[in-house]
């Protein structure tokens, strides 16, 4: 799969292989092929995320873990997520989160009005 990364994305695939390692790479793979463009234009635009949360040890052994089953792919968006989150500006991120629970709190207040009534 690194000779795959170099050939399609030259010296960008291998700056990804030397700073995520075998991590960045078992990544790379369970991305399905139609995103790994995608993937690596995500990279170019904030390497730092990927080194950061690929170089992570639980990563690493959550990785292994689920390759071992074949089950990647379940995890995949929530690291992805976390990247896109990572590249946002902080103040957006506090208001995507403040809203979120906001809507999870008046979601279960009108399900308790629900019930009551």
């Amino acid at each position: 799969m690194a000779a795959d990364l170099i050939a399609r994305f030259g010296q960008i695939g291998f700056t990804y292989i030397i700073l995520t390692k075998d991590t960045g790479i078992t990544l790379y793979e369970s991305v399905p092929i139609q995103f790994r463009y995608r993937f690596i234009d995500l990279f170019k635009k904030t390497p730092g995320n990927f080194a950061g949360i690929a170089g992570s040890g639980v990563l690493k052994r959550i990785i292994r873990y689920l390759d071992r089953f074949g089950i990647v792919t379940i995890f995949l968006p929530f690291v992805l997520l976390a990247i896109c989150l990572a590249m946002l500006p902080d103040h957006l991120l506090w208001f995507i989160l403040i809203a979120i629970f906001a809507h999870l709190a008046i979601s279960i207040i009108r399900l308790f009005k629900k019930k009551s009534s």
